[in-house]
């Protein structure tokens, strides 16, 4: 039973842990920009742009695009159709 609550108590130490750490670099972030920032709408920029996610845009894979110009008459009447039939 004791082993138990020992465990818990570890665990809760180990969550505070990083939880600090976490927290801490959140408020070297902050003063960094502060630090950088020379007016409040420079600070506000900074920690808006720490904010912000990019995100990158998956490859494209190549689709059934041909040129015109490389199409038989009968190619482009039949790709036609096909757009039409498929809306």
């Amino acid at each position: 039973m004791i082993e138990i609550i020992l465990a818990v108590i570890i665990l809760a130490l180990l969550g505070y842990l990083v939880w600090t750490t976490h927290e801490w670099k959140l408020e070297r972030k902050t003063l960094i920009n502060a630090i950088l920032a020379k007016t409040p709408e420079q600070l506000r920029d900074l920690n808006l742009a720490d904010k912000v996610v990019i995100q990158t845009a998956p490859p494209n894979a190549q689709s059934d695009l041909m040129p015109i110009a490389e199409m038989s008459e009968d190619e482009f009447d039949t790709h036609i159709k096909e757009q039409l039939e498929n809306g």
